[in-house]
């Protein structure tokens, strides 16, 4: 927690509109703490991103490959008012939902010049709650929760139970860190990716019976990591 408390004394600060935050005309704003850049038309267009490409809905650009793309489910979490909806979000009009922190900056759409948000100040945020709330001070827990609502233009909240508040400050990093990164591994350090994956395969059509265990929070080492150290043992789960 002490090491959140200094990132506080480094002048980061939210940004006013959320959409600005991943405006490519504002790239290293004051909200950004850590991010991988990239930068279109540069070196025979071997510097920018593909994530653009891989991240649009199938048929919304020429090689859109439609990777990953947020659930109908996630995106009903917003309210209409809820500044994000528009900001973090791109709708078809067949109604395929699409990240809209990744911008279109080239007609060559493999070479994008969005820089890859690693980490940013409303996350800091977000955990300097969580971190209030494990030490039962509620109070001091809602105040960072309400910053992040207030930005968002939604109504705030005063919890009195820690239980609920880690509740609001899970469902608050799912909304506000949409397709960042952070949702399987903030599943996993709080004990649910199991139970919370296993119910969303459950209620959800075309998994047909799928689940994960324990064994799913590694990856298995690739067969020539292991040839290389006679020491190195699969993960579990993988032999």
């Amino acid at each position: 927690m002490k090491y959140l408390q200094e990132v506080e004394k480094f002048g980061y600060a939210l940004l006013d509109e959320p959409a600005d935050i991943f405006d490519v005309n504002n790239k290293g704003n004051k909200e950004v703490i850590f991010d991988v850049q990239f930068e279109s038309g540069v070196n025979g267009n071997s510097e920018g991103s593909r994530a653009f490409q891989k991240f649009s809905p199938s048929g919304t650009v020429s090689g859109a490959l439609g990777h990953n793309l947020p659930t109908k489910e996630v995106y009903g979490l917003f309210t209409d008012n809820d500044k994000r909806k528009s900001a973090y979000f791109i709708v078809t009009k067949n109604g395929v939902i699409g990240t809209g922190k990744l911008k279109q900056t080239s007609a060559t759409v493999a070479d994008g010049g969005s820089n890859v948000i690693v980490l940013r100040y409303a996350d800091v945020l977000l955990m300097l709650a969580e971190c209030y709330a494990e030490k039962d001070n509620v109070s001091k827990s809602n105040e960072y929760l309400n910053l992040i609502k207030k930005r968002a233009g939604i109504e705030e909240v005063s919890i009195g139970d820690v239980t609920l508040i880690k509740e609001e400050i899970a469902l608050e990093r799912r909304k506000e860190l949409v397709n960042e990164g952070h949702r399987w591994f903030d599943l996993i350090r709080t004990g649910k990716a199991v139970e919370v994956m296993n119910a969303y395969f459950t209620r959800t059509p075309g998994y047909n019976g799928i689940t994960i265990s324990e064994l799913n929070y590694v990856q298995p080492i690739p067969q020539g990591q292991i040839d290389t150290d006679s020491a190195t043992k699969q993960n579990e789960g993988y032999n």
